[in-house]
């Protein structure tokens, strides 16, 4: 965790791992990508798959909706989740 933090802490809000898991809340829309490209593409994750993408909404919230991507890789069996707040204004990171 502490090399992630240490390589891409400005774009880390927060940063957890419980067991296998790791989850990672963005600072911003635009830093989605570069999660995920680092993600995909450094030799300590090799996540190469998006299993699920997640959104739910808490009314009465600045920034009511949550957006949570969860990757695996598939090399080292481990999963992680990227997870972004925004609203009904903003524009939001997607990928197919």
């Amino acid at each position: 965790m502490a090399y992630i933090k240490s390589l891409l802490g400005y774009l880390i809000y927060k940063i957890q791992l419980k067991y296998k898991d790791l989850s990672i809340k963005c600072t911003s829309n635009l830093s989605v990508l570069h999660l995920f490209s680092f993600f995909k593409l450094h030799t300590s994750s090799l996540s190469k798959v998006l299993v699920d993408l997640v959104m739910y909404d808490e009314p009465g919230f600045k920034n009511r909706f949550t957006l949570i991507y969860c990757f695996l890789s598939i090399h080292y069996n481990f999963r992680h989740y990227i997870s972004i707040k925004t609203n009904k204004n903003k524009k939001i990171i997607y990928i197919l």
